[in-house]
C-alpha cells in the first residue's frame, strides 16, 4: 500500500465517522421534536434504580392502554428541551386506572429510543 492509498483510507474513515455522528445527532433531534397527543389509561407504573451506591438515577416507566386495548410502555423523564423538569413528581401523581390526555415525545419502538416520553398530561373525566 502506498502513501496516497493510506491517506485516502484515513480520509474516507474520517468522513464516514463524521457522517455517522451527524446522522445520530440529527435523528435524535428529530425524534425529540416529534410530539403527539393520546388519550390512554394508566395500567401500571414501575421504576428502575440505575447505578451504584455513589451515583444513583431512577427511570420511571408507565404502562398505558389505548381505547382499543393496545398497551404501550412509556417513560416519564426530565426533558430540558420541552421544559419538563419535575418528572418524578408528575410520575408519582399518576393514578392507576385513571384516564389521561398525554403529550408524548419520540417515536414508539424506533431505532434509537425504545420508549416515548411523557412531557405533559391532564386527567380526563372518568
Amino acid at each position: 500500500m502506498n502513501h496516497k492509498t493510506g491517506m485516502r483510507i484515513i480520509i474516507g474513515f474520517i468522513i464516514f465517522i463524521f457522517l455517522l455522528v451527524t446522522g445520530v445527532i440529527t435523528t435524535s433531534v428529530i425524534e425529540t421534536l416529534n410530539v403527539s397527543y393520546i388519550d390512554a389509561t394508566v395500567v401500571s407504573k414501575t421504576n428502575k434504580v440505575i447505578g451504584n451506591k455513589d451515583v444513583v438515577s431512577m427511570k420511571n416507566y408507565v404502562v398505558i392502554t389505548y381505547n382499543d386495548g393496545i398497551k404501550e410502555l412509556v417513560t416519564c423523564e426530565t426533558s430540558i428541551i420541552h421544559g419538563f423538569y419535575i418528572a418524578d413528581e408528575k410520575y408519582y401523581s399518576l393514578s392507576i386506572d385513571s384516564t389521561y390526555r398525554f403529550k408524548l415525545t419520540g417515536y414508539s419502538k424506533s431505532f434509537w429510543w425504545s420508549y416515548r416520553n411523557i412531557i405533559e398530561y391532564e386527567q380526563l373525566n372518568n
